[in-house]
């Protein structure tokens, strides 16, 4: 009798094709951290009535669109939604042209689908793809999917083939193994997704990881071109349902993440009191800078 692992990544996550997450890995949960569409769009009444006094700013709900110039001479527009104090950038838009038609080439961030479960934006954004930039069918360009864990495993097996073999990148400080090549059909990489919270300053956005010594990412890059019909061309509103596995996500989610298991969450919370109690003022500074922000503990 033959015993098979478990695997734990959602049956639409295609990172379970090239790659199988079992218990031992330390399962946290598996999302989709990006997603980049274009489709063809024109100026609708919102779009001239939003930015008719400067061209370069509006609201829609409490969702603010900025217009900025790019150093190359292009216009990108950007979603901005301030969280916790900061202001975090949830997509970036840009107007181009193929062939005849005017195109919006929309990049949906990983953060953006992250703030849009948590706060619930998702019905502001659909409002401003349909209703500001009047989008309806899109084509997906590109889709990350992901699978956090809590043990780092750089030599994990995987069965994504590639002529090359997988080699570390360095961008930004930041390292991470990649097999493939960049901008081909699939790519695939593991890195340390903790030290990116700290490097990137965004630990506002992942307060569930608290707890947590290690976090290891494995991310799978897939472009359209390696996508079926069913998942590249769609409606611009079935995006909502598309960055979360199709799955329904009811209004005030907290995230799209499981919260830690039990038996960490209490150990977690005893360690810090222990801390508070004993006046170790340095790890409590260290816990404060990993939360991003200040905690009262009794």
């Amino acid at each position: 009798m033959s015993y098979t692992k478990q695997q734990y990544l959602h049956p639409l996550n295609k990172l379970g094709d090239v790659l199988k997450i079992t218990k031992e890995d330390g399962y946290i949960a598996d999302f989709i951290d990006y997603i980049g569409f274009y489709g063809k769009w024109k100026k609708t009444d919102w779009y001239y009535l939003f930015m008719s006094d400067n061209g370069r700013e509006a609201y829609v709900d409490n969702i603010s669109l900025i217009a900025e110039n790019t150093s190359s001479g292009r216009i990108y527009i950007y979603g901005l939604y301030a969280y916790a104090g900061r202001v975090v950038r949830l997509f970036r838009a840009d107007q181009m042209t193929m062939g005849k038609d005017f195109v919006m080439k929309i990049d949906l961030y990983g953060k953006g689908i992250l703030l849009a479960n948590k706060e619930n934006l998702r019905g502001t954004l659909e409002k401003i793809r349909t209703k500001f930039f009047g989008m309806e069918e899109i084509k997906i360009t590109r889709t990350d999917y992901t699978c956090d864990c809590s043990k780092y495993n750089f030599r994990k097996t995987n069965s994504l083939r590639v002529k090359i073999k997988g080699k570390f990148y360095t961008k930004d400080e930041l390292s991470y193994y990649g097999f493939g090549k960049k901008g081909k059909n699939r790519f695939l990489r593991y890195y340390d997704k903790k030290a990116e919270i700290l490097k990137r300053g965004t630990q506002f956005l992942y307060p569930e990881y608290f707890g947590y010594s290690e976090i290891m990412r494995y991310e799978l890059q897939v472009n359209g071109s390696a996508l079926d019909d069913v998942y590249r061309v769609m409606n611009v509103d079935q995006i909502k349902d598309y960055a979360n596995f199709g799955i329904y996500i009811p209004k005030n989610n907290k995230s799209h993440k499981k919260l830690l298991d039990d038996d960490i969450l209490e150990e977690t919370l005893a360690n810090i009191k222990k801390m508070y109690c004993l006046g170790m003022k340095d790890n409590i500074e260290k816990i404060k800078l990993f939360l991003g922000f200040e905690h009262k503990l009794g």
